[in-house]
């Protein structure tokens, strides 16, 4: 294990790329249809990360949460269960 971990430390230190041009490398790569696991690897990343960055450079949002809180009674509901940020009960009532 310790090799691998050397040897993706490598290709870390090899590229001389700022983090910018790193980026539009990536964004570049992924717009002429490579896939996320060819940009990691010509890149040295993750694949993972690729996807990060291909998320924040597109302007794409990360939510990890499955529950969101009703703004009207403050339970908690599935995002999909919430249409303006309340739920069913709360929207009826207004």
């Amino acid at each position: 294990m310790a090799g691998q971990h050397m040897e993706r430390e490598g290709r870390y230190t090899e590229t001389h790329m700022t983090p910018l041009e790193r980026d539009e490398l990536i964004l570049k790569l992924h717009k002429q249809g490579w896939s996320q696991r060819q940009i990691a690897r010509k890149v040295g990343m993750t694949q993972p990360a690729i996807k990060y960055a291909i998320d924040r450079q597109t302007g794409k949002q990360r939510s990890r949460a499955k529950y969101e809180v009703c703004d009207g009674c403050g339970g908690n509901f599935t995002k999909d269960q919430l249409g303006s940020g309340l739920c069913a009960d709360c929207e009826h009532g207004l």
